[in-house]
């Protein structure tokens, strides 16, 4: 079962959670050197949120989602920002989750759910549950190029 993660849970388990979230992140998150404490702060915030697939008491998937507005068509869509499986999950528990995550976008006032994913296997399961998708490109930034020198410096 999928279950959203209070703030306070999401920063006691931090040190299990966030190795798993930084494997799946998207693309535009390569040049930010200080990604998992971002992250962090946002759940705190409840500007992102986390979820956890659970079977025995023991996680199989998490799911990082977060509230994004398009500013051409005005429409709130929730994000899956990141998603990472440490085991299969049968197609009906994929349609259970991504069910109460519709049930959360909704609540939010989202027109739709929309996901980074880098897995080819997760994208088959996502169309055959109804999901379109489709391919993104990314190119390096140029904005966080002071950030990546002054951090390559604090490393020497």
């Amino acid at each position: 079962m999928l279950y959203k993660l209070q703030p306070k849970k999401v920063e006691a388990g931090w040190d299990t959670i966030a190795p798993l979230i930084l494997k799946s992140l998207p693309p535009i998150s390569a040049n930010v050197f200080d990604v998992g404490f971002r992250i962090l702060k946002s759940v705190m915030l409840d500007k992102s949120q986390v979820w956890a697939y659970m079977t025995k008491d023991k996680p199989v998937a998490i799911v990082l989602t977060s509230v994004q507005e398009d500013p051409v068509l005005g429409l709130k869509s929730l994000l899956i920002y990141a998603l990472h499986t440490l085991d299969n999950i049968p197609i009906a528990d994929w349609q259970n989750g991504i069910e109460a995550i519709q049930r959360f976008a909704g609540s939010r006032e989202c027109a739709n759910v929309v996901a980074f994913v880098t897995d080819d296997r997760l994208v088959d399961v996502s169309e055959r549950l109804g999901a379109l998708s489709s391919s993104v490109i990314c190119f390096p930034s140029i904005i966080n190029r002071e950030e990546l020198q002054w951090a390559d410096h604090l490393a020497q």
